[in-house]
């Protein structure tokens, strides 16, 4: 009988979902200004980590386009933007990402001219809105949380999934093929329902947890 062939898997990406695991918790231990800068941080990651597993398999390469200085695809935003226009994130995903962008940025920045900056708070108008606009997160429930609690929950389950994707495919790159791995990226990463996900999840979280989200919605 012939042998199981074993997979093996990049030692990074291995740490790059240990990373994502932690990121919801970090999140709800942080201040304000904090949570929006670790968002941030964590979701530029994950991003750069699928580009990592869809690029050729050469570290040179992928460090010159990703991580040596002045590389073309080093920051948060021209990862995400790289990510929507090849087709590997869906829209709505973008639109929410950009959000999390928007948000590090006000949180990270001092704007004179509109007196922001040391006064980053999730119930200050524009961040607020920002977040209950959030696209993947269920609408039905957006009443029921408040705007740094969706924040949180897009954050923790957007860097998870795409943790896992990143790591499913580059196995599959690495084991199986690029050509393959590329065409299953293209299919399967913009058909995430983060939605369906976040839903599910709420409906199994820990009371206690649940009833702490709600009882601060009077500070948004």
């Amino acid at each position: 009988m012939p042998k199981k062939k074993k997979f093996f898997a990049d030692i990074e990406f291995e740490a790059l979902m240990d990373k994502a695991a932690l990121v919801e918790d970090l999140l709800d231990a942080e201040t304000d200004r904090g949570c929006a800068l670790i968002a941030g941080a964590a979701l530029d990651e994950v991003l750069g980590g699928l580009l990592r597993a869809f690029f050729i398999n050469d570290s040179e390469i992928c460090n010159a386009l990703l991580h040596n200085p002045n590389a073309p695809v080093s920051t948060f935003s021209a990862r995400a933007l790289l990510c929507r226009g090849i087709g590997l994130i869906s829209d709505d995903l973008y639109h929410d990402i950009d959000t999390v962008r928007y948000v590090r940025n006000q949180a990270a920045h001092f704007d004179r001219r509109r007196k922001h900056g040391h006064d980053f708070l999730f119930q200050r108008q524009d961040i607020a809105d920002r977040c209950r606009r959030i696209r993947s997160f269920p609408g039905d429930l957006l009443e029921r949380f408040p705007p740094r609690q969706i924040f949180e929950i897009f954050v923790g389950m957007s860097t998870a999934c795409l943790a896992e994707h990143a790591i499913l495919w580059k196995v599959t790159a690495d084991n199986i093929g690029e050509k393959f791995a590329r065409e299953g990226m293209f299919d399967l990463v913009p058909k995430m329902n983060l939605k369906s996900h976040i839903r599910k999840a709420l409906k199994k979280q820990d009371p206690s947890r649940s009833r702490k989200m709600r009882s601060s919605k009077h500070d948004a």
